[in-house]
């Protein structure tokens, strides 16, 4: 009798175990079925200290980066990067133009 508990016992925890698996990997814990797609958008800003200008994935819009994050923000976009990089064009003595291009990169779930 005691045996016949024993296997009982056996029994139910491997099915708990197994429908433990089951739902854990249908839920998109154990497999790339389950991983969460996104989409991307980029803002660059340049900076030539008499004027800037406003790239949106590669379109020229107006505003600044801070001009465009409330709506960004409640169209789902969050920020997740960003890097300034000074350049100069032209020569360096003097005769070209300095600016700084920041870019920022945004994320949301598809």
């Amino acid at each position: 009798m005691a045996n016949r508990r024993f296997i009982s016992l056996v029994v139910v925890s491997l099915v708990v175990i197994l429908v433990s698996l089951a739902v854990w990997t249908k839920q998109g814990q154990g497999g790339a079925a389950g991983r969460q797609a996104w989409e991307y958008k980029t803002i660059v800003w340049v900076d030539e200290f008499t004027k800037s200008t406003l790239y949106e994935d590669g379109r020229q819009v107006p505003g600044t980066p801070v001009s465009r994050a409330p709506e960004l923000g409640s169209q789902g976009w969050e920020l997740v990067a960003v890097a300034a990089a000074p350049f100069a064009s032209g020569s360096t003595g003097g005769g070209g133009t300095a600016f700084i291009r920041y870019s920022y990169w945004f994320k949301r779930p598809k």
